[in-house]
């Protein structure tokens, strides 16, 4: 059960106080003024489908290649 002063969420204050700050760092236009939640998912949006764009285009023209992920096994370590 519960004690005084204890919380039902697991949450540490400071740490969400942080994540708060970078979540309104994001929302924060460059002029000074805030985004709403709908211009914020319309901006990543955005970012994603040029994102997608450059690298059909660099892929297209042939400046990289698609090569597939090779899966290499994690570094033993010496105290195995």
């Amino acid at each position: 059960m519960a004690e005084d002063g204890d919380t039902k969420f697991l949450v540490d204050d400071d740490r969400s106080a942080k994540l708060e700050a970078e979540l309104q760092k994001k929302l924060t236009r460059r002029d000074g003024s805030m985004m709403t939640l709908s211009q914020s998912k319309k901006y990543s949006q955005m970012h994603a489908d040029n994102t997608a764009w450059e690298e059909n285009r660099l892929l297209t023209s042939g400046v990289v290649r698609a090569e597939p992920l090779v899966n290499h096994p994690e570094p033993r370590s010496s105290e195995d």
